[in-house]
């Protein structure tokens, strides 16, 4: 169908305070994570607990994100679940 090609496109998830932008990608590594990117931030979050995967954060952006994880793990997780292809490796979240 025409929307498949639509999966193929990193999905913005969120924008935070500061600028900083929150990102799921579909053909993505395991363990299930999020990107987030700012001015002078690029870096792969786990989205089971919040650890940093790659990168480095500041402790105030990581506060930011930390927060604003805390109520939206379930939205993280259905964008990752979502945006995964058929074919994709690493497959849904599971807790």
């Amino acid at each position: 169908g025409g929307a498949l090609h639509l999966i193929e496109d990193r999905q913005v998830v969120a924008r935070l305070q500061s600028g900083i932008k929150v990102e799921v990608r579909p053909r993505d590594h395991a363990p299930p994570h999020f990107h987030v990117k700012a001015h002078a931030l690029a870096a792969s979050i786990v989205i089971k607990d919040c650890t940093v995967l790659r990168g480095t954060v500041s402790a105030a952006d990581l506060r930011t994100i930390r927060y604003w994880h805390a109520s939206a793990k379930p939205l993280l997780i259905s964008c990752w679940n979502e945006t995964r292809p058929g074919d994709c490796a690493v497959g849904s979240y599971r807790a």
